[in-house]
């Protein structure tokens, strides 16, 4: 009995590494984007930068004398420390909010998960109305100025819907 013949070509990847290969061009492009300018800040933040040295390209050195006249001025340890509380206390407040507000929209016995649930129906619905849809941007390119698009908010909030649901959208 023969052999069973070799495969010829290339494995499949598993989906994992495949991940990795598709992701690596936006990877690059990011660290390229990113690194450079945080890089060349962090190396000009250990020189003397100013106009006069801008225009003619040369940053003499100056080791460490930036941060320790950073971390000297009371101005910015003030501001520093008001950015630290502010961040803090905003975040801790905005995270209690919102895990109070979700357990309270999840509860299905409590009156105020209903009304909560309409409200963001309704803000859903007046986001449709206000956006320019496939219809509106169609009707522009073709029609006058001067016609209206089924006359009324309400009429326009259907078509709008329709389009936007319709596969050609």
């Amino acid at each position: 009995m023969p052999a069973a013949p070799k495969r010829r070509g290339r494995a499949e990847l598993s989906a994992g590494k495949l991940g990795v290969v598709m992701n690596l061009p936006t990877l690059a492009t990011l660290a390229l984007v990113l690194a450079y300018p945080i890089g060349y800040a962090a190396y000009l933040s250990f020189h003397k930068v100013t106009p006069a040295e801008l225009r003619r390209g040369v940053f003499p050195s100056v080791g460490l004398g930036n941060y320790q006249r950073i971390l000297s001025d009371p101005l910015f340890l003030l501001a520093l420390k008001n950015t630290l509380v502010f961040t803090a206390v905003t975040v801790v407040v905005e995270l209690a909010l919102a895990i109070a507000i979700a357990l309270l929209i999840d509860q299905r016995q409590v009156w105020t998960s209903r009304v909560t649930r309409f409200l963001i129906l309704l803000r859903t619905r007046e986001e449709l109305e206000n956006r320019d849809s496939f219809a509106d941007i169609a009707r522009s390119s073709s029609m006058s100025a001067a016609t209206t698009w089924l006359g009324s908010p309400a009429s326009r909030l259907v078509t709008s819907t329709g389009f936007h649901a319709s596969p050609i959208s």
